[in-house]
């Protein structure tokens, strides 16, 4: 995982601080929001990767996931929101996750990070929270999550911490998650997706 954080600081780091708090100057596995998926992946990658279960609201954006992707070097999944009917795939949302073996670790590469998201940022406004999964009915899951909020968007560094008991039962694998989420898309997110 170590590799996988010090590629993600050169991802923060890159952006030029007087502009630093524009959504678009920030990157996951060289995807930015606004662009075309098709840049990255092919039509087919996309439609195979769409997710059953859409957003129960509304549809107006769709989620893909794409895993194992022959040309990701930072996550092991992307997922990417894009708008119903534009046959671009213009990505209004990307996130990408990479699996954990130890939570310790995650927590430890989630703080440096925000340490470097900070110093990319011009004037970071953030908060943090600790959250029990609600897919958890009993409490033991908890997502640990700093969100930064952009002109133009925001970005969330989160990292989840599964109970042991779903891990075993479920498969479900402590992960670092870097979300890009562009102003519509958030919108969307805040008013529609729910």
């Amino acid at each position: 995982m170590k590799n996988l954080i010090i590629i993600l600081i050169f991802s923060f780091i890159f952006s030029n601080k007087s502009f630093a708090n524009d959504i678009k100057l920030f990157y996951i596995e060289e995807m930015r929001i606004g662009e075309s998926a098709l840049l990255y992946f092919s039509k087919e990658e996309i439609e195979n990767g769409r997710q059953p279960q859409q957003y129960p609201g509304s549809d107006r954006y769709i989620i893909s996931n794409i895993s194992q992707h022959k040309n990701f070097k930072k996550f092991a999944q992307i997922q990417i929101n894009y708008l119903k009917n534009d046959d671009n795939y213009k990505m209004g949302g990307i996130i990408g996750s990479a699996p954990y073996d130890d939570i310790k670790e995650c927590l430890k590469d989630k703080d440096i990070t925000e340490n470097n998201m900070d110093k990319a940022l011009k004037d970071p406004v953030k908060e943090s929270a600790k959250q029990d999964k609600h897919y958890d009915p009993t409490g033991n899951s908890i997502t640990y999550i700093t969100q930064y909020f952009l002109d133009n968007g925001f970005v969330q560094v989160t990292c989840d911490d599964w109970s042991e008991k779903l891990t075993k039962e479920q498969n479900l694998q402590d992960n670092l998650s870097v979300n890009l989420i562009g102003e519509d898309f958030g919108n969307f997110l805040r008013t529609e997706a729910y």
